[in-house]
């Protein structure tokens, strides 16, 4: 809701993504309720560290000037400017007001991630995006492979390197990426059940899918399935009058 004041109050929202924010460790935020009428979901957010699922939120297109506050504590946390949309489902900012929050790390599924606390009342907000859009192409899918498959070192030969430089100068140098791999592990090799560390990410192909707004990468001896047609081959399949099947070829 907006007052007097023009300022937008935080609803208490999980998983708001960002881009650039400082990197503080989290060190003891104590965590206390100071609204008494936090509803039991944004507790759950808040203090639980739970999460509101994507596209429900009712700031995802919340468009008013003003400032957007802990809905907690009623700390100031972004100014409305720095809002925009990331097509993840989750209110997102470029930055957040300088000392409005602090950080820790999150190891949970496996993966590192870096989870921001309001630095007045240590009540969870969300996680920070790994890259920025400008980010070039291979910074990108190195920051994936290091900080969420735990790899090393990235292997790619110069026509690979050549292909992602190209699709930048083309235009596309700021779509997401998307890693095509086995789901077995988060190396490339099927039989490393799990997550394991210290391995290399083989970059096989790259592919751009415009229409869709992001770039494939294709890790290792993956398959990957063409798009369907809107008519399904099946339905040409048939028993001719002599008994022979048409519509296989």
């Amino acid at each position: 809701m907006i007052d007097k004041r023009k300022f937008l109050k935080l609803l208490g929202f999980s998983y708001l993504m960002f881009l650039v924010l400082p990197y503080r460790v989290l060190s003891s935020a104590t965590k206390k309720v100071i609204n008494p009428n936090l509803s039991k979901a944004q507790k759950n957010i808040m203090f639980n560290e739970g999460t509101e699922r994507a596209f429900t939120s009712d700031l995802l297109k919340e468009d008013r000037k003003g400032f957007y506050h802990c809905a907690n504590c009623e700390a100031k946390l972004f100014a409305s400017n720095s809002k925009f949309d990331s097509g993840t489902g989750w209110p997102s900012f470029s930055e957040a007001l300088p000392g409005a929050f602090k950080t820790k790390i999150d190891y949970s599924f496996g993966m590192k991630r870096v989870e921001y606390h309001c630095a007045n009342c240590g009540a969870h907000h969300g996680h920070v995006f790994l890259y920025e859009n400008k980010t070039p192409l291979f910074k990108k899918i190195e920051t994936i492979a290091k900080e969420i498959y735990r790899a090393d070192e990235l292997i790619a030969d110069t026509k690979i390197r050549e292909q992602l430089k190209d699709f930048e100068e083309a235009g596309y140098g700021d779509l997401p990426i998307c890693i095509a791999k086995t789901q077995y592990s988060f190396s490339t090799d099927p039989s490393l059940k799990g997550a394991p560390t210290g391995h290399a990410l083989p970059l096989r192909e790259i592919r751009l899918s415009s229409g869709a707004e992001f770039i494939v990468v294709v890790c290792g001896a993956i398959m990957t399935m063409p798009g369907l047609p809107k008519v399904p081959s099946a339905d040409s399949i048939k028993l001719n009058k002599k008994g022979e099947i048409e519509g296989l070829f």
